[in-house]
């Protein structure tokens, strides 16, 4: 039988382990949650389109019925990230949750321009979906959760370069999303969340003014974001749409753009 040597055998194992992208794969899968909504299309494309595993992660999607279930799991650990719809995720937040959101998702189109210009000025929620991350037994580090938002915003733009190819992948895991075209966005916009923060009334008396953007963490966005424009993305033009509208949570990363409230 051939013989190696130790040298030869861990340099065997590190070509065994290691992706052809040179990142680091996770251990174990990382459990996602998602409902059959057409708002869970970019988790979704993510995962039939290999996006995850060309960023050196190993996913699970598990489909929910509820989003409550979804932000139970996600509490317990149980999973470590969830597409759940925003108003019950702002709900869980203002009872004093462990959930932070970290990307968007999608929400139904209005029929007109009424519905949206409502909605702007902080009228009835516009029901939507919102990437959430577990911050209690089922965290994962910072780069993971960067390495899943990038995962995401390559699904953006396999979406905007090829939709209909896209959307037949997608259909494939949420039938739902065939009867109606969603606007997403992987930004999860703080602002945005905030006017449904405020509609909903949420911010109870006696709680931090900033308690809202303690669990937005626009910054893992932006730093994903970031990270493609600088391999080579600068001259796409949807990775520089979206980095026009690239925004930060109030004082989260003083080095970034900030919206104007």
């Amino acid at each position: 039988m051939k013989r190696y040597s130790a040298a030869m055998l861990i340099a065997l194992f590190v070509l065994t382990i290691a992706p052809l992208n040179g990142q680091a794969k996770t251990s174990r899968p990382v459990r996602i949650g998602y409902l059959d909504h057409p708002g869970a299309s970019l988790v979704v494309l993510a995962e039939v389109a290999g996006l995850y595993k060309s960023n050196g992660l190993e996913a699970a999607l598990v489909p929910f019925g509820d989003g409550a279930q979804v932000l139970a799991a996600l509490e317990t650990g149980h999973l470590a990230f969830g597409a759940v719809p925003v108003e019950q995720t702002l709900g869980r937040i203002g009872a004093g949750g462990g959930l932070n959101i970290i990307a968007g998702g999608g929400r139904l189109e209005h029929d007109d321009m009424v519905g949206e210009l409502d909605e702007e000025d902080g009228g009835e929620p516009n029901s939507g979906i919102v990437i959430v991350a577990a911050t209690g037994p089922g965290a994962l580090d910072k780069e993971i959760q960067v390495r899943l938002v990038t995962a995401l915003i390559q699904a953006y733009q396999c979406l905007k370069k090829d939709p209909l190819k896209a959307w037949r992948q997608i259909v494939e895991l949420v039938p739902d999303a065939d009867q109606r075209h969603p606007h997403l966005d992987p930004d999860p916009d703080f602002w945005r969340l905030k006017r449904l923060w405020t509609a909903l009334g949420l911010q109870k008396e006696g709680m931090k003014r900033d308690f809202l953007s303690s669990h937005v963490n626009e910054e893992i966005y932006c730093d994903a974001l970031d990270d493609l424009l600088d391999a080579d993305g600068r001259k796409d033009p949807v990775l520089l749409k979206l980095n026009s509208r690239a925004v930060c949570v109030p004082d989260c990363c003083p080095t970034k753009r900030k919206k104007q409230q």
